[in-house]
């Protein structure tokens, strides 16, 4: 056999990229192609199906192989990000018509809880990313869903307190500091656990984000490990999407006391979302009731069927509204009729905060839009406390 050959420029430079983004499988633009080299060429290869062949066949130290055109890339990373990869998309950034190397780099991470992808998302289910801090069985978690700009954080005591709201949440991925504590009895919560190394200056980072002074307007001024939290996810999706995340406008505080706990068993003993012999969403509660019309309806029924309020005041508004709905037919077969033609607009201004969205997105955000306002001049109709908020939201 030949010697192995000198690395080329490119082989150097797939090197140099590879070297930051080891955890990821790297797809390396190529012309047509993204190509992936070594360790993820052979565990690319079986997750997708696609044949593994090798550079430098014929010397000791062929380099193991596999490509998919550009394209279609999107349905390959689908299926790498279900499989619980990350992967890093390095695309050509000069022109390679001009002399020397194309010039390439990382334009974005892509992770089960960061996609975009229709083919990995439920649009009746949130995508959340989950950051946890822990420190002396006290925990920070910061929750959110990029693919709407839902954000949440709240701090909690003892592990049997996180397993409840890891359940409750169950998040696509979680980060968290590398050896801060065991995470054994979490596996079976958590699909995909991710190290990220702990970010510093953590408020200024938030009110830089958000550009705000101080953090007080979020309530959350007075929780260290939730503001840990909270800089260690904004950071992440910063990192990994490498763009301006302007749909996520704000924190909402999570109290979970202020709401009715429920915890695994009594979620699976209810078959609150999948019955309890064969695990399917057919004869669950919530595939009983959810008469919704949007994605975005489903997904907030979903979480208020987790979250049971138990204040009187916030339980009456709520019962007004339904009353006032359920008497006045007219009303609510045009708004019925009106949100049947409303499209997802969290996850479609989402995707275009983030420079994923196309011409579609736009023609629906208007039509949408168009439809919302129509919306709001029919709850003028309705007099009840909590309806005349969601009008004002509108």
């Amino acid at each position: 056999m030949a010697k192995a050959k000198k690395l080329t420029p490119m082989q150097r430079q797939y090197n140099e990229v590879k070297a930051e983004h080891k955890d990821s499988i790297l797809f390396f633009r190529m012309g047509d192609f993204y190509e992936m080299f070594g360790d993820d060429a052979i565990k690319a290869s079986k997750i997708l199906g696609i044949t593994l062949t090798a550079r430098h066949k014929k010397t000791d130290n062929p380099i193991p192989m596999c490509g998919v055109p550009y394209h279609s890339a999107e349905n390959y990373v689908a299926k790498l990000t279900k499989a619980g990869e990350k992967v890093a998309i390095c695309e050509q950034t000069s022109d390679p018509k001009l002399p020397g190397i194309v010039e390439r780099k990382v334009v974005r991470i892509i992770t089960p809880g960061t996609t975009f992808s229709d083919q990995v998302l439920e649009q009746d289910i949130n995508n959340f990313t989950l950051a946890l801090i822990e420190k002396n069985n006290f925990f920070g978690i910061a929750f959110a869903d990029l693919s709407t700009g839902d954000f949440y954080v709240t701090e909690l005591e003892g592990i049997q307190n996180l397993k409840k709201e890891l359940y409750r949440i169950s998040p696509k991925e979680v980060i968290m500091p590398e050896k801060t504590f065991s995470v054994e009895e979490l596996k079976n919560l958590i699909e995909n656990i991710y190290y990220y190394p702990l970010q510093k200056n953590a408020k200024e980072n938030i009110c830089d984000f958000f550009a705000v002074k101080k953090l007080h307007s979020f309530g959350i001024e007075k929780m260290p490990l939730a503001i840990q939290a909270t800089n260690q996810l904004l950071t992440y999706f910063q990192e990994t999407q490498k763009t301006d995340l302007k749909h996520i406008s704000t924190i909402k505080k999570f109290n979970p006391e202020k709401f009715l706990p429920l915890d695994e068993s009594t979620i699976r003993n209810l078959e609150l979302f999948c019955t309890l012999r064969e695990g399917k969403k057919d004869g669950s509660l919530l595939n009983l009731i959810d008469e919704t019309k949007t994605s975005m309806g489903s997904r907030k029924l979903k979480r208020w069927i987790l979250q049971p309020l138990i204040g009187q005041v916030q339980i009456e508004d709520r019962l007004d509204a339904v009353e006032e709905l359920l008497n006045n037919e007219e009303v609510r077969e045009k708004i019925t009729n009106a949100l049947k033609e409303v499209l997802d607009l969290e996850r479609i201004l989402a995707r275009l905060s983030c420079n994923r969205g196309n011409a579609r997105d736009l023609i629906a955000l208007r039509e949408s839009l168009k439809k919302s306002q129509e919306i709001k001049k029919i709850l003028k109709k309705l007099e009840s406390d909590l309806i005349q908020k969601i009008k004002e939201k509108i």
